[in-house]
Parts: C-alpha cells; structure tokens; sequence
C-alpha cells in the first residue's frame, strides 16, 4: 500500500550576518530528506526572485543554499 504524501515542514530561517540565514531542518530519512528554499520577500531596493531551489538535507552535513537578487 503506498505511502499518503506529507506535506513538507516550513522551517524560517534566523537571519544571521551579512543578509544570510539559518534554519535546523528535520532530517527523516537516511538517504537525505528533500527540502525547496523559497524567497518571500526581498530586501529593499530588490526584485523579488520567487523561483524554488529544491537541496537534500542529511543528518550531520551542513547544506548552502543561495538565492541571488537583482536589483531593481
């Protein structure tokens, strides 16, 4: 019997240093749990990039994910 979909954790980053951000993500699976970094506001003076960047969380790796903003 398969499996019933789950929806994804939404997990909002602590802005850090420099315009970057953290977050813990919970990690269910040993292979890696598959995550999408989505940007919902940008700063001032910036166009909003609302393009999903998918990446794969493992238990004890840290991950780097990078939105890049165009000014407008």
């Amino acid at each position: 019997m398969p499996r019933a979909a789950r929806a994804a954790p939404r997990a909002v980053p602590a802005r850090g240093k420099n315009d970057t951000a953290t977050a813990l993500l919970p990690v269910t699976s040993r292979t890696g749990t598959p995550y999408t970094a989505t940007e919902t506001k940008a700063p001032a003076g910036y166009q909003l990039d609302s393009k999903p960047v998918k990446f794969t969380a493992e238990a004890g790796s840290p991950v780097t994910v990078t939105l890049t903003n165009t000014k407008t």
